[in-house]
């Protein structure tokens, strides 16, 4: 049905890509020496990307269905980890897209790219998942496409025909969890929101989101 592609390498020239492997796509990793197929299951998985530390991050769907939404999978070398959990839309939604992941292993996509109004930036810090952007107030014709990080944990991302840079501003111990805590500011004009501070916890913070991790 389809060859290999969506190749990703890292600095150390590890190697990722998806290919079909006779019933679905799975994700396959070439570490300068051999060959590993790191996915084998009956939905497709593509689209992997690398950092130097040989940690693969992913799209895959769980439910067997195409109609299933893709959720995220990483791989830390060992062992692979689900760090979406995305619900079964009724219309399609929910789709990943422009996914990155720096050298420490954190992770950070862009949700329904081609949905504007509705499309965030999330962030993946290793143990909670963290809304950048959105939920403030935003209107409907925004609209977000790429988003990049660094081993600093900075995100950058376009919105609106405006720049926007994502920075950690230290961690906040709160009654549940110690949550990351960013602010953003426009790089090319001004923004709908400068320096705001997101937290994933407590309940009553600005966005309130349930840390899920399943092992594959």
């Amino acid at each position: 049905m389809g060859g290999p592609w969506n190749p990703g390498i890292n600095n150390d020239g590890w190697v990722v890509w998806n290919d079909w492997d006779g019933s679905d796509y799975e994700i396959f990793l070439y570490d300068g020496t051999s060959t590993t197929q790191i996915t084998n299951n009956v939905d497709d998985d593509f689209g992997p990307q690398i950092n130097d530390n040989g940690y693969v991050v992913w799209r895959g769907s769980v439910e067997g269905t195409s109609y299933a939404p893709y959720q995220l999978f990483l791989y830390d070398g060992t062992s692979t980890t689900q760090i979406t959990d995305l619900p079964l839309p009724s219309s399609g939604w929910f789709s990943i897209e422009s996914l990155d992941i720096s050298n420490n292993g954190q992770v950070v996509w862009v949700q329904n790219p081609a949905l504007c109004g509705l499309n965030t930036v999330f962030l993946y810090d290793g143990i909670s998942t963290i809304a950048l952007s959105q939920l403030l107030g935003w209107d409907l014709h925004y609209c977000i496409w790429t988003a990049r990080i660094n081993d600093d944990g900075k995100v950058v991302y376009d919105a609106d025909g405006k720049i926007f840079l994502a920075k950690p501003m230290g961690y906040s111990a709160t009654a549940n969890a110690e949550a990351s805590t960013y602010g953003s500011e426009s790089l090319t004009g001004s923004g709908v929101f400068n320096s705001v501070a997101l937290l994933l916890v407590p309940i009553g913070a600005v966005v309130v989101l349930r840390v899920w991790r399943r092992k594959r």
